[in-house]
């Protein structure tokens, strides 16, 4: 059962709701998190929503970059906001997706079509 099921489940459309406010908050942390000009980071946002492969990949990115930023700044609302969006976002993107790589390796290994 997804995130977006259990919320919706027990909170009805506020759930949705919720659901897609967690999503776009944890879109546009990183990218606020990032030590860039404005228009940079407005077009990595842009590219984030328009691009689904792409964007990916640079969701990733950004994740990345924002977190070695966020190293350095001083304990306050935006670090911690940050920390508790990467640590969602960890939970259910990144992890999920490296068991979805590292089975299809796995499986991909052991095919006995090369």
């Amino acid at each position: 059962m997804t995130l977006k099921d259990k919320l919706t489940d027990k909170l009805g459309v506020f759930g949705f709701i919720l659901y897609l406010l967690l999503g776009f908050i944890n879109l546009i942390v990183p990218c606020i998190m990032l030590k860039y000009a404005w228009w940079i980071k407005i077009f990595v946002f842009v590219v984030i929503i328009a691009f689904q492969l792409l964007g990916s990949i640079v969701l990733y990115g950004a994740w990345v970059l924002s977190f070695i930023n966020v190293l350095s700044l001083p304990v306050g609302f935006l670090s911690i906001t940050y920390y508790v969006c990467f640590g969602i976002f960890i939970l259910t993107q990144f992890i999920p997706d490296m068991i979805q790589l590292i089975g299809s390796i796995i499986i991909g290994s052991n095919s006995k079509y090369y």
